[in-house]
């Protein structure tokens, strides 16, 4: 018998039995394999997370599922666990589905029905929060929200909750995972010199452009955008685009230079850049440093198979 989403609280409990008297015993756990993840207690049916997502180091996320967890009431609930593996706390992280995992419908992990139930029930006024979580931001249809941690799930830690539906990891999509900077880290910084360059042509084909020593304290995605001043008092400028690429900790930055721009090799000209870098696996400074610089150079042979365009 297909009971609506909309039904009253419990009333598809007393339905799939057929009498009220005999609700009490619908969620009594069915003990399920040995969990692959244990960042959740055992909940009804599970002994272990159906689902678990994992932040990493990078502070992207991973969803995976253990197939020998069946719904933790034995219908269609899932117990979901985090895994912090990043360098920061994790504060909150944004899911969506083409399901309603947010349409609670009093079945939670904390319900009177559960047993087995986590220690310390009930943590919310859902039923399917978990220690320390709370949801918000829950859409109309009920098929996105946020995940909130409080305080956040430092480095290494965990957290669990209870999400509506049978869910796989097929089922969850991640948005935004907010990391916290971790107190006393330093983001990755970057120099950048162009020393010692002379105007002489090395190899074939060559174009003239300038060239720039980017430096980094620790691998990292560096983003460079260029402008050029070049012309009796720098009064003339172009603006070269912006080049993105990964710096493992010194990288050399070659920029072609148009001909329409009238330069020969040996000129002097100004290459102002604002260089952002962001560490590959430090977390904590997810958001990257800026640094801007402004270095007078010369325009100098660059060989066009090297160059960034």
């Amino acid at each position: 018998m297909s009971i609506p989403k909309s039904a009253p609280r419990k009333k598809k409990f007393i339905l799939a039995l057929g009498v009220v008297c005999a609700a009490s015993f619908l969620f009594v756990g069915v003990p399920s394999a040995s969990a692959v993840f244990t960042q959740c207690p055992p909940v009804g049916a599970d002994t272990g997370c159906g689902v678990l997502i994992t932040v990493n180091p990078d502070g992207s996320g991973t969803v995976t599922d253990d197939p020998s967890q069946p719904p933790y009431e034995n219908s269609e609930d899932a117990l979901v666990g985090l895994q912090n593996n990043a360098a920061g706390a994790v504060n909150s992280v944004d899911l969506a589905s083409s399901t309603d995992i947010f349409g609670f419908d009093g079945d939670g992990i904390c319900n009177t029905f559960i047993s087995p139930q986590p220690s310390g029930c009930p943590f919310g006024p859902t039923e399917y929060e978990g220690p320390g979580t709370s949801f918000s931001n829950i859409s109309a249809d009920t098929t996105s929200g946020t995940v909130n941690f409080s305080p956040g799930v430092g480095p290494g830690g965990s957290a669990y909750w209870g999400l509506e539906e049978a869910i796989t990891a097929a089922d969850i999509h991640l948005g935004t995972i907010a990391v916290q900077a971790v107190q006393g880290q330093t983001c990755s910084s970057a120099s950048v010199s162009a020393k010692n360059y002379k105007p002489k042509r090395s190899l074939t084909p060559t174009v003239p452009g300038v060239r720039a020593f980017i430096n980094v304290s620790e691998p990292s995605t560096v983003s460079v955008d260029a402008t050029l001043k070049f012309g009796a008092s720098a009064a003339a400028s172009k603006h070269l685009g912006t080049f993105t690429f990964v710096d493992t900790g010194r990288k050399k930055l070659r920029i072609a230079l148009s001909k329409s721009l009238g330069l020969s090799i040996g000129d002097r000209v100004t290459l102002n850049m604002s260089v952002k870098s962001t560490p590959l696996s430090a977390t904590g400074c997810k958001a990257g440093a800026t640094k801007n610089v402004s270095l007078k150079t010369r325009v100098v042979h660059v060989l066009k198979s090297q160059a960034n365009h």
